[in-house]
């Protein structure tokens, strides 16, 4: 398949009122492509100026807002064209189709991550999904254990496990704004009024 019209598709999803942006998992799920081309496909849309991702954690690819107005009116013709008014329909309680919902990442119990890593140092690091810290944190602990030296290992236990701990709840705070924005976003934006 030619970049153009796999860019061509990828505009055509962002045209959907009901998605706001795309990572590249829920685009190569939606369009049925090989990942790698997808994302070869989004770079290079951003490259072009046509999308632009945002940072921290996985990228998220948008359309400019401007971009993002004609391709839902664009959408709207066509479904209204095509007598599809079910596709019209905003949901109130969510911001993007079913295959985005399953890409969002499930939120870690902070005191989960924390109590692990009490008992066994690192563990709450790999449940945040940091694998370098947890790595270093069980290198110390099992350093400390093996020589012998209770006040590092006790010492290894307790930063491990509030380390576990705080980080889980930063990024469960940082999901939960980033959610309410999102909304808030939803609903402030105005609808053009569809052609028909």
């Amino acid at each position: 398949m030619s970049g153009g019209s796999l860019s061509a598709q990828v505009l055509g999803l962002l045209g959907d009122p009901r998605v706001d942006s795309l990572t590249v998992d829920s685009a190569a799920k939606a369009l049925g492509q090989p990942r790698q081309d997808v994302a070869t496909t989004l770079e290079a849309m951003v490259q072009a100026g046509e999308l632009f991702s945002t940072s921290g954690g996985e990228p998220r690819y948008r359309a400019p807002p401007h971009e993002k107005l004609r391709l839902e009116s664009m959408f709207r013709s066509v479904a209204h064209e095509l007598h599809e008014a079910a596709v019209l329909v905003r949901p109130h309680d969510e911001g993007v189709v079913a295959f985005e919902q399953e890409d969002t990442e499930e939120p870690r119990l902070p005191v989960t991550a924390g109590l692990l890593s009490l008992f066994l140092p690192g563990t709450g690091q790999l449940l945040n999904g940091d694998v370098g810290r947890a790595s270093l944190v069980f290198a110390v602990w099992s350093l400390a254990w093996i020589t012998h030296l209770a006040p590092v290992w006790t010492f290894v236990c307790l930063y491990a496990g509030a380390e576990a701990f705080f980080t889980a709840k930063m990024r469960s705070l940082e999901r939960k704004v980033a959610r309410e924005s999102a909304a808030c976003a939803l609903t402030s934006r105005p609808s053009p009024k569809p052609t028909m």
